[in-house]
């Protein structure tokens, strides 16, 4: 039989809204605007014929219908939560839900999967990269790697790596292009970026050039292409230390200006702050902090020669 209801949408706002009392407040929790809140919450009105907020110009406030039916609403969802926590934790021999962001994945961890999986063959792995950050509370993820502060609302956070900034190129690219020795050399050289141009700026600014122009070069949307084009030669990028060390010991990038650094932040691995870990994360966890600690230490370029550019 087929239910009745309003979209889940609308529902969705409707209880945000019933609890903040403010659709910006609302609008930043499931990440929309104040415009579509707005709009879900009209429609929601006009579905069930009647108001659910009084509103005025400064505040807003339920009806008694929406009062009412906003109880309701939110106790559904309590239900729902709930019958969806349970059933996450009934069910320990499912997949080790993993996400990070798609240049970790490559350029680290899943290098490093191998031996992971030869210590517990019996943990299997599900590896969702992602660029935007994966609601943990709707999405079925037991453990995350980060880039940021490590303040997020409903997670744990522990320190993995640094995330240093250091210029590299292939060997090539150097052997066919201008001398590389002091950071004013960049202007002849083609730079390689993702994003935007921010990180190479923070690195002039760090390393005292900050007026020098990074106008030459290609803007990659995805840092997994930028470091692919460093491989092939076609530039100099500014990459995160920790991601490029094998490359450098192998010999397919090099340093450059005499591995000045730049610091750009931290990686953190998350787990679910309100609810147990499952044994296969914390498993995954203890690895995965263990196996950075051992690449910082045995693999710090700190103490390594540097190779002339």
């Amino acid at each position: 039989m087929r239910r009745n209801l309003p979209s889940l949408s609308s529902l969705k706002a409707f209880d945000a809204v019933g609890r903040h009392l403010n659709l910006t407040d609302a609008g930043a929790e499931l990440n929309v605007t104040h415009a579509a809140m707005s709009q879900q919450i009209r429609k929601l009105e006009e579905w069930l014929g009647g108001a659910l907020f009084d509103r005025t110009h400064r505040s807003m406030a339920l009806t008694g219908l929406g009062a009412g039916y906003h109880r309701s609403v939110q106790g559904a969802f309590d239900a729902l939560e709930r019958a969806t926590r349970e059933a996450v934790r009934s069910d320990d021999r499912r997949p080790l839900m993993v996400t990070t962001t798609p240049s970790f994945a490559s350029r680290w961890l899943v290098p490093r999967l191998r031996r992971f999986q030869t210590k517990h063959p019996d943990i299997p792995i599900y590896l969702a990269p992602s660029n935007g950050l994966v609601d943990f509370r709707t999405a079925a993820i037991d453990i995350g790697i980060r880039f940021g502060s490590g303040n997020w609302t409903g997670l744990s956070a522990e320190r993995l790596l640094n995330a240093d900034l250091i210029p590299v190129c292939s060997r090539e690219y150097l052997a066919n292009s201008e001398p590389l020795t002091q950071p004013s050399d960049l202007t002849q050289h083609f730079l390689l970026h993702d994003s935007d141009e921010t990180e190479w700026r923070h690195w002039m600014q760090v390393n005292g050039v900050p007026d020098l122009q990074l106008d030459k070069g290609i803007i990659y949307s995805d840092a997994v292409f930028a470091y692919q084009a460093a491989l092939e030669g076609q530039g100099i990028y500014l990459a995160e230390l920790g991601l490029v060390r094998e490359d450098i010991a192998a010999g397919r990038l090099v340093e450059g200006l005499d591995g000045r650094r730049g610091i750009k932040g931290f990686y953190h691995v998350v787990v679910p702050a309100d609810r147990p870990v499952r044994p296969f994360a914390q498993t995954f966890k203890d690895w995965i902090i263990e196996e950075a600690a051992a690449n910082v230490d045995s693999q710090d370029l700190a103490g390594r020669p540097k190779t002339a550019m």
